[in-house]
């Protein structure tokens, strides 16, 4: 559990991953914030191997068309304030958070 893991291309100092939980602190436009960025850097230098990014839903035409990642494209979510990664703010935004981890 505490070793180190090799997947695909990346090297995890250990098999622990966190989960995807979404904690509802972007801004309005889904744009990724510097309390988002505070929030995974604490995560961190908790220790998890893998952390998974933020839980969204990406809404196709029929309700069962979801999943769970980040926005990706501007069309309906239930959750406000969810983080996006359909416009290049907030790709900036979410490299910052994953330059910091």
């Amino acid at each position: 559990l505490l070793g180190p893991l090799r997947l695909g291309l990346s090297l995890l100092k250990n098999r622990i991953v966190m989960g995807a939980l979404t904690r509802h602190r972007a801004v309005p436009t889904n744009v990724p914030n510097g309390i988002m960025l505070k929030y995974y850097v604490q995560r961190d230098k908790g220790g998890a191997g893998l952390i998974v990014s933020k839980t969204a839903t990406r809404v196709g035409v029929l309700p069962e068309c979801t999943m769970h990642a980040s926005l990706i494209y501007q069309f309906r979510t239930e959750w406000e304030n969810a983080p996006g990664i359909w416009s290049q703010e907030q790709i900036d935004s979410w490299k910052k958070i994953t330059d910091a981890v």
